[in-house]
């Protein structure tokens, strides 16, 4: 039945680590690369 406070707290938290996570794969991708091209 709609949403409750508790919902909406949640699927913020779930998006804010889903781009913490993003964030994380990215730098570690970089990193790769440049030990690759180190």
């Amino acid at each position: 039945m709609g949403f409750n406070g508790g919902d909406v707290t949640m699927a913020v938290a779930m998006a804010m680590l889903r781009a913490v996570a993003l964030m994380a794969v990215g730098r570690g991708s970089a990193v790769q690369q440049w030990r690759w091209l180190g």
